[in-house]
């Protein structure tokens, strides 16, 4: 079966996690400890001198770690997916999915789920999606192929045009203060206004979201949506 989605490219050693770079090492830490209780040479010295020093130690120690919290927070991106299934168990693809997007992601909030037959095409089986917020540190495009690395991973066959039946689905609907349109990656998604089923349950996670290319709110893009084959609310997971 395909293997999972390689972290390990997103790796410091990469260079996909600049904040990680920044955390001062936990060698020199103790290097700098050590020499300030014994001395260089091992010899034990004024017990004051030891206060004064490891206490400026620690403050230095306390500001790094906040330095790397800082950073960090700087570089992580913030953005809504959603999950689509029409076959199988989909409550299990769904939640096998999200088992999955924590390998390389933070899973901050879910929304319910929403069952609603096929669009774009015909189908005998509903489907049902979720979106979810997730936070992660890596680019937009690095995000996207881990993505679809994770749709080969849980059964997923692509075509090369048109729609059809799937096991699974991973779109990236929005991505926070960015926007991008080339042939790889078009964020937010090009056809969100047109769908409910996307729409709903990001309202969910994100009620006061607008859409930047329109310049409308989230709430007059449901209003605008055709209302056809409504999606029904059902819980998380089929609960």
């Amino acid at each position: 079966s395909p293997s999972k989605p390689r972290l390990d490219k997103f790796s410091s050693a990469n260079g996909f996690s600049i904040a990680r770079s920044s955390r001062l090492p936990d060698k020199l830490i103790f290097k700098r400890l050590f020499s300030c209780t014994f001395g260089a040479s091992g010899s034990v010295v004024n017990p004051i001198a030891i206060r004064s020093t490891t206490d400026k130690t620690n403050k230095e120690t306390k500001a790094v770690n906040t330095a790397n919290t800082v950073v960090k927070n700087d570089f992580m991106s913030t953005g809504i997916l959603l999950l689509g299934t029409n076959l199988g168990d989909k409550y299990r693809n769904v939640q096998s999915a999200i088992d999955h997007l924590r390998d390389f992601c933070t899973v901050l909030s879910e929304s319910h789920c929403y069952e609603s037959p096929a669009w774009g095409y015909d189908s005998e089986s509903t489907y049902i999606n979720q979106a979810v917020e997730v936070q992660f540190e890596h680019s937009p495009e690095e995000f996207m192929t881990a993505l679809l690395e994770t749709e080969q991973h849980l059964g997923r066959i692509r075509l090369t045009e048109g729609y059809s039946d799937r096991i699974i689905d991973i779109d990236i609907l929005a991505i926070e203060g960015f926007q991008c349109d080339t042939i790889h990656l078009k964020v937010p998604h090009p056809r969100l206004n047109e769908r409910l089923f996307a729409l709903l349950p990001m309202q969910e996670l994100w009620p006061n979201w607008t859409d930047g290319r329109l310049n409308k709110s989230i709430s007059v893009l449901i209003s605008e949506c055709n209302k056809k084959d409504m999606p029904i609310q059902i819980g998380k997971h089929g609960r």
